[in-house]
């Protein structure tokens, strides 16, 4: 039984490695409603899965040396999905400073965006009725925003100046990261 705890947080401590680019952010900017759903639950579960292991502390041990290593085990295992939890939510505090982009009246507000070399993420929200894309063919960029959502768009760029564009209203809809 304890080992099946144990377990259940090491398999939680996997699924927030593996979503540790930020949940904080994506739970606080939703690209959907069935992706903060499902960010929701893979983050519940592993706290739920961080109690779930206290009680394996607090198993009486016999003095046996099974006992021992079984409390051992789940101590580890409570570290390490406690660990995992803090460097996933950290993630978006500790990474990329995020700059706002808007789309509105079919034009990006701002028009020209200053950002820092290395690590970039940008926000960007779509106050239009019409589908934009923000595409930066330099970059590598190409994210679809419906009307009325925000997408998160992370990145690495270099100094250097960067054209971006909405597709489907080009000419007119165009903009400029500067990268220092």
């Amino acid at each position: 039984m304890v080992l099946a705890i144990v377990g259940r947080g090491v398999i939680s401590m996997g699924l927030l490695v593996e979503n540790a680019g930020s949940p904080a952010g994506a739970l606080l900017h939703p690209e959907s409603p069935a992706d903060f759903a499902a960010l929701s639950m893979v983050t519940v579960g592993a706290a739920l899965a961080v109690f779930c292991t206290i009680p394996a502390l607090r198993t009486p041990t016999s003095g046996a040396a099974g006992g021992r290593s079984r409390k051992a085990a789940a101590r580890a295992a409570l570290v390490l999905v406690a660990g995992a939890a803090v460097w996933s939510l950290a993630g978006s505090a500790w990474g990329a400073r995020t700059t706002a982009v808007t789309m509105e009246a079919f034009d990006f507000r701002p028009q020209t965006v200053t950002a820092a070399a290395g690590r970039l993420s940008l926000s960007v929200t779509n106050n239009d009725t019409s589908r934009h894309t923000f595409t930066s063919d330099a970059l590598g960029v190409d994210v679809s925003v419906g009307p009325g959502q925000s997408r998160r768009i992370r990145l690495e760029a270099k100094a250097g100046r960067y054209d971006f564009y909405c597709k489907p209203h080009t000419p007119g809809m165009e903009g400029e990261l500067i990268v220092k």
